[in-house]
């Protein structure tokens, strides 16, 4: 045969495998189901519910990607060891987790707050009245374990932390109904349903410092552990409680998968959270924090590749050609969002605080209408001048229209009719 003739069909025969390994790819390859486990935590937390509306996203939006199942865990801890692991492809962890390089990030999800309910005739007022109670504190090594013993450490209580009881949240709750434990450390979202439960009973929350103090123990946990942030938990969060402002800290949750997975169906997966963010609410109403707008410096575990390339989605096609100078204009516009981000986060800051001196108000008028200083006319008078003056100041976008003004409308309505009562 001729040796042009013999060149002609080995093009031929290497195209024909180009071909049929591209459609491969595209038919086969591309379209296989992924198997996606979803480590989350139990079943009476956050996490669970949260991860089941994940599930239920990634199945409706990729039938013929993945198929998401929810798996209960230990919570942040266990997450991290079964990514490194590869028994789970995702997860959500608590943002002061220490995770390897085997893991990165998708998204922060919610803020989750640290919450300490204590049996209310346990004589517990304060965190170091817990010396000898039995308390509980999630899974052994579990997220919340971890930052309830940073927390007594920073109170000088390091050695109280060895005797904290190690169970599940549902068991906990449980535990704490047949009298078997004084208190729970309960680690989620406000609004909890195990912190509901429990304070329907004979629970209250407790408060690890004063949230109008300026430089309080709280402030100085946040420097011990900048992970965390300073938090409040607004009066009547839970209905009647708790009666004032609880002051606590809190921890990102963050969504993560192993670093190994294909950054394509990681692209698929992120924008099918964003695009199904009701979907996610109607599971949970955690979700409700979720934003694309977030500083990836403040996670532990650096962005996944393909969650990259969502979040990048409008950039321009030129970028390549101009690499540089775009890096360069991308750097001072992260820099200009980072000191925006910061700026907001100030703003709503000094919001909250600013709604939490209206609580202190209405809890010291109405002090002073029950110790006779006023009369009930007086003081209903004076809870519409406070609400009067709140709206105002809402209108003047110095207040923030969110759950915590909510809920204040809500304490002035009740203080309202119970001095309609008293004056009947």
């Amino acid at each position: 045969m001729p040796t042009g003739s013999r060149w002609m069909i080995a093009v031929l025969v290497a195209a024909a495998v180009v071909v049929v390994g591209g459609v491969w790819y595209w038919f086969g390859a591309a379209t296989s189901v992924q198997p996606l486990r979803i480590g989350t935590g139990g079943i009476g937390g956050t996490y669970y519910p949260l991860g089941q509306g994940l599930a239920e996203v990634f199945n409706s939006a990729l039938p013929d990607r993945v198929h998401a199942e929810v798996l209960e865990t230990s919570g942040s801890n266990d997450n991290a060891r079964r990514l490194e692991a590869g028994e789970v492809e995702m997860a959500i962890i608590q943002n002061d987790t220490e995770v390897s390089a085997a893991v990165r990030a998708i998204a922060p999800l919610y803020p989750e707050v640290l919450q300490v309910v204590v049996r209310a005739d346990a004589g517990i007022g304060t965190i170091e009245d817990a010396w000898g109670h039995p308390i509980s504190a999630g899974p052994a090594g579990s997220g919340t374990d971890v930052l309830a013993s940073r927390v007594l450490d920073h109170f000088g209580m390091a050695a109280y932390a060895d005797t904290l009881v190690h169970c599940s949240t549902s068991e906990a709750v449980e535990r704490f109904e047949r009298g078997e434990i004084d208190g729970a450390f309960i680690v989620s979202g406000l609004k909890s349903s195990a912190v509901a439960r429990l304070l329907s009973g004979q629970g209250r929350l407790l408060s690890l410092g004063d949230p109008a103090q300026v430089g309080s123990a709280l402030e100085g946990l946040r420097v011990s552990h900048p992970f965390l942030s300073r938090s409040v938990i607004p009066a009547r969060t839970y209905g009647e409680q708790p009666v004032e402002p609880v002051g606590s800290v809190a921890v990102q949750a963050v969504l993560v998968v192993r670093a190994d997975l294909e950054a394509r169906l990681v692209h698929d997966l992120t924008a099918a959270i964003f695009e199904n963010r009701v979907g996610l609410m109607k599971a949970h109403r955690a979700a409700a924090h979720l934003s694309e707008q977030f500083d990836p410096s403040a996670l532990q575990a650096p962005l996944h590749e393909g969650a990259e390339q969502y979040y990048r989605r409008d950039a321009p096609p030129f970028y390549v050609a101009y690499a540089e100078f775009m890096s360069l204009l991308l750097t001072l516009g992260l820099a200009g969002a980072s000191g925006f981000l910061a700026v907001r986060r100030w703003v709503r800051r000094t919001k909250k605080d600013r709604i939490d001196v209206y609580y202190l108000d209405i809890q010291t008028l109405m002090q002073r209408w029950e110790d006779g200083e006023i009369t009930a006319r007086e003081a209903t008078d004076a809870l519409l001048e406070l609400r009067s003056r709140a709206f105002e100041e809402l209108v003047e976008e110095r207040l923030a229209a969110d759950q915590s003004f909510t809920i204040f409308q809500d304490y002035v309505t009740s203080e309202m009719t119970k001095l309609e009562r008293a004056s009947a």
